[in-house]
């Protein structure tokens, strides 16, 4: 699920945990009572704490992957701007000298579009329903200029 998903799925349910936990927080005796039984919980109100907290946990894990990856996207912008600049031979002479170095740069443009790519779609892009559009489209247009012609 991506973190955008999961933040608008998490967050009512923070708002909801949130009322009870402040209900809860009026009845709270102690933190101890008595139970006879080994698979006890706790008290409803530590539940429910507990609970609020782990919520909270998980949008805050989410907010901070966004952060990171839009951190990471600013931080390696500009050094793949050079390297595409380099590798599609506007400064060629003053950044590779061979075609080894060529090949080089671009395995290091591939390699950090793919880390901006990763940090920022980490489920990925369905492209399968836009291939088979294309496939069509283009395959429309084909029959028509050969009509033309």
């Amino acid at each position: 699920m991506s973190n955008t998903n999961n933040i608008s799925k998490l967050y009512p349910q923070l708002h909801t945990q949130t009322k009870q936990r402040n209900m809860d927080k009026k009845t709270a005796q102690s933190d101890r009572y008595t139970t006879y039984s080994s698979s006890d919980n706790g008290p409803r109100e530590f539940q429910t704490a507990k609970n609020t907290a782990n919520v909270g946990k998980q949008i805050e894990n989410s907010i901070n992957e966004i952060l990171a990856s839009i951190q990471l996207t600013q931080d390696k912008i500009p050094i793949l701007a050079e390297k595409i600049k380099a590798f599609s031979g506007a400064d060629l002479d003053a950044y590779v000298t061979s075609e080894r170095e060529s090949k080089q740069l671009e395995e290091e443009i591939l390699m950090i579009t793919k880390e901006i790519y990763q940090a920022n779609f980490k489920e990925g892009v369905n492209v399968d329903r836009f291939r088979r559009g294309m496939v069509f489209l283009f395959g429309l247009i084909g029959l028509i200029a050969g009509g033309v012609v």
